[in-house]
C-alpha cells in the first residue's frame, strides 16, 4: 500500500457516505449485544470486531483455525497484536480442515470436483466447517454470528444479500447471521482500518490493490468459479510472492498449481 493510497483512504473516511454507512453498521451491532463475531483476522472481520468493542466495550469472537498448511505465516502475529492492544475479547477457536485436507482425501488437486467422491468430500468439508464454528459459537452462549461479508466481494454474495438481507437465518443453520458491512464499499474497510490503525497482514501492503488481496489460501473450498476468479485477479501470484515458503509447500505437493498460476 502506497502513501498515496493511504492518504486517499483517510480522505475517504471524512466523506458523508462513509460516515453514514459506518453509523448504520455500528447501530446494527449495537442491537445485538449477544451475538459473536466470526473473525478470520482479515481486514473485514477485523473491522467488525473492533466495531463490536467500540459499541459494547467487550465482544465474543470465534476463529476458524486451519492447519499450518493454510494459515498465513503472519496471521498469529496480527491476532496477538490485536488481542494485546484491545482488551475485552472473549476469544475462541474452532478447529477446521480446508483445501489441503480436501486434496489429501481426494488424492489429487482440483478446482471443481469431478467425481461423486470428490463432490462428497467438498460437501463434507462445508458441513463440518459450519458445524465446528456453530458448535464453538453456541458454547459461548451467543445467540447469533456477526460476519464481515459484503455484496461487492462476489456475484454470489451479492445475490445472497439481495435475497436474504443483512440479518437472516436459513433452515439448515443453527444461528442467525448479521452482516453490518453488507453494503460497504471496498474503500470503506480501509478507511476504517487506517483511521483506527488496526494491525494487518502484510499481504495487504504487498498488493498493488489492497482491496483485492485475500487473507486466506483459496482453492476448491470456495468453489471453482470463485477460485478461478481469484486466480485471474492475481491472488495466487500475490500469495506466492508474499509467502514463498507457504507457496512452495503447496507447489511441492501439487505441482500443477504452478502451471495454473
Amino acid at each position: 500500500m502506497t502513501p498515496m493510497q493511504i492518504a486517499g483512504y483517510l480522505a475517504h473516511a471524512r466523506t458523508r457516505g462513509y460516515k453514514q454507512r459506518l453509523q448504520r453498521a455500528l447501530s446494527m451491532i449495537a442491537e445485538h449485544p449477544d451475538y459473536c463475531v466470526s473473525i478470520s483476522w482479515g481486514k473485514d472481520s477485523l473491522c467488525i470486531l473492533h466495531m463490536a468493542l467500540e459499541v459494547h466495550g467487550h465482544a465474543k469472537a470465534v476463529h476458524a483455525r486451519y492447519s499450518e498448511n493454510e494459515e498465513l505465516p503472519d496471521m498469529p502475529g496480527v491476532r496477538q497484536a490485536f488481542l494485546d492492544r484491545f482488551g475485552g475479547v472473549d476469544y475462541h477457536e474452532a478447529p477446521v480442515w480446508g483445501d489441503w485436507e480436501i486434496y489429501q482425501r481426494a488424492g489429487r488437486f482440483f478446482l471443481a470436483p469431478e467425481t461423486p467422491k470428490e463432490r462428497r468430500i467438498v460437501a463434507d468439508w462445508h458441513q463440518e466447517f459450519v458445524d465446528s464454528i456453530d458448535s464453538v459459537t453456541l458454547s459461548t452462549g451467543a445467540k447469533g454470528k456477526i460476519l464481515g461479508l459484503a455484496a461487492h466481494e462476489s456475484r454470489g454474495r451479492a445475490m445472497n444479500i439481495y435475497k436474504l438481507g443483512e440479518h437472516y437465518q436459513t433452515q439448515v443453520e443453527a444461528l442467525p447471521k448479521l452482516l453490518p458491512i453488507a453494503h460497504w464499499h471496498p474503500e470503506d474497510v480501509w478507511a476504517y482500518m487506517l483511521t483506527h490503525n488496526l494491525p494487518r497482514l502484510k499481504i495487504y501492503d504487498f498488493a498493488d490493490d489492497p482491496e483485492r488481496a485475500r487473507s486466506e489460501v483459496a482453492f476448491a473450498a470456495i468453489g471453482a468459479e470463485a477460485a478461478d476468479a481469484v486466480r485471474r485477479h492475481g491472488a495466487w501470484r500475490l500469495w506466492a510472492d508474499c509467502y514463498p515458503e507457504l507457496w512452495k509447500k503447496w507447489t511441492d505437493k501439487y505441482p500443477e498449481i504452478s502451471s495454473l498460476c
